[in-house]
């Protein structure tokens, strides 16, 4: 069941903490988990670089601008999601926040199905033009970012998630796990590319291997607190 009102009220922490370490306690985590976001991507191009091979390299720079197209898209619907959803919730509207959190689904799974038909439909013309008809280029990126794509719910999932958590004032929680799935990625990137040889396609198993873990976790941790907006009750406003 749902928690009541007065419950969740006082489980919230934006609705009862002081401004300055409510800001502190949100912001101070945030900023650890782009650190180590940041640092997650020169490990994991130095594995590429110095293990495969310079193309593999040349291939996930290539690729580098459609995966900030999917990071950006996450952060577009987990930050339009947070928007109502806390204006919801800081209304006690309880049923509305359900709806806004069940719609932002709704909202991921039809961004993951454009992404996926454009990959499998107008992709490799773009990649070709952009790696100037270099095949080599043009192959280990097809690879590398068709695994990304395909992952891509899991990834929207993961945001839509942590970001709904956060509303709720876990978010030294969530920049825990964040900092925890980050590490596991740089750890799988290192198992997949070097020492199991799988290249730039390894390299995309071992992220969408974290992020998975990552939403596993963070489904777990939603299981454990009271939360507004049960899984059962967000599916059936969902359908």
């Amino acid at each position: 069941m749902s928690a009541g009102p007065a419950q969740y009220a006082h489980e919230n922490r934006f609705l009862t903490r002081p401004l300055v370490p409510l800001f502190l306690s949100t912001a101070l985590p945030m900023a650890i988990v782009m650190s180590t976001g940041g640092l997650l991507n020169v490990i994991d191009g130095i594995f590429v670089g110095r293990f495969v091979s310079a193309e593999a390299l040349a291939a996930v720079s290539l690729s580098f601008p459609i995966v900030m197209l999917m990071t950006a898209l996450t952060t577009l619907a987990g930050g339009g999601m947070s928007s109502l959803l806390a204006r919801h919730l800081g209304a006690g509207s309880y049923r509305e926040a359900d709806q806004v959190f069940a719609g932002a689904h709704g909202l991921v799974l039809a961004l993951s199905a454009f992404l996926i038909a454009m990959a499998v439909t107008v992709g490799p013309a773009v990649l070709s033009a952009l790696a100037g008809g270099d095949t080599v280029v043009v192959e280990l990126a097809q690879s590398y970012l068709l695994i990304l794509i395909l992952g891509a719910p899991v990834q929207f999932f993961l945001g839509l998630h942590a970001d709904a958590l956060r509303n709720m004032g876990r978010a030294t929680q969530i920049a825990v796990l964040s900092v925890v799935v980050n590490l596991v990625n740089i750890g799988a990137n290192y198992l997949v590319i070097v020492l199991l040889g799988l290249g730039v396609a390894g390299s995309a198993l071992g992220t969408v291997g974290a992020q998975t873990l990552g939403l596993t976790l963070v489904m777990v941790l939603r299981a454990r607190v009271a939360t507004f907006c049960p899984l059962r009750r967000s599916g059936r406003t969902a359908g």
